[in-house]
């Protein structure tokens, strides 16, 4: 259940999917590379039914997590 979608500067595609609970990086042909978080709650690296994502200019990405009640934030 895709719920957003994000490029960084690299082109690397970024989507979020809320039935997983992760982000799923795609590279710009659309080959899969690799999932980021899992489902569960309060500790690091977890989502729970995660709306959207942003990617800013210096390539931090800012995942909402709803459940959880808080902004992931990471670095690539």
């Amino acid at each position: 259940m895709p719920k957003g979608v994000a490029v960084d500067r690299a082109g690397t595609v970024y989507v979020v999917d809320a039935l997983f609970d992760n982000v799923q990086l795609f590279d710009e042909q659309g080959e899969f590379l690799l999932t980021l978080g899992n489902r569960g709650d309060r500790h690091g690296g977890v989502l729970g039914s995660p709306p959207g994502s942003f990617i800013d200019g210096r390539d931090t990405m800012y995942v909402c997590d709803t459940y959880n009640q808080r902004i992931q934030v990471s670095r690539s």
